[in-house]
């Protein structure tokens, strides 16, 4: 059993070279070399597939780019590696989208090393939430 993790273990890092440790110690695997910013960032059409961290000791916003029915599909990975909450919020004008529920504009990331996942679904608006890892909450 012992060689047999040693080679999955090998396999993924040659499938999947990149990978972040939650707070519990458990990697999440990500699709690229995460960005990283410091301060509040709106999201840009070529960083969806990616995984963007926001490091700082205040609360800093990454806002949602406003899309349409051609970015149907679109993810985008966030993490939050700082003291301050990483608040996730939608943009202004175009489509009243709303941010991983049909009543919340945005989601705050309360947990450090916390990690949303979001897809935008072009028939509802919505940025939906795939999955996360520690708390957020929505407003």
């Amino acid at each position: 059993m012992k060689k047999l993790n040693g080679l999955l273990v090998l396999l993924m890092i040659v499938l999947f070279p990149v990978a972040v440790w939650t707070a519990d110690g458990d990697p999440v695997l990500v699709s690229d070399t995460p960005i990283a910013y410091i301060d509040n960032h709106t999201i840009l059409v070529s960083e969806f597939g990616k995984t963007l961290t926001m490091a700082h000791a205040d609360s800093k916003t990454f806002t949602l780019p406003l899309v349409g029915a051609e970015h149907d599909g679109a993810e985008v990975t966030l993490m939050r590696i700082g003291a301050g909450n990483m608040v996730v919020c939608r943009g202004l004008g175009g489509d009243a989208y709303t941010v991983g529920s049909a009543t919340d504009t945005q989601v705050t990331v309360t947990t450090l090393y916390g990690l949303v996942k979001l897809k935008y679904i072009h028939s509802t608006t919505t940025w939906a939430i795939l999955w996360s890892k520690g708390s957020y909450t929505g407003a």
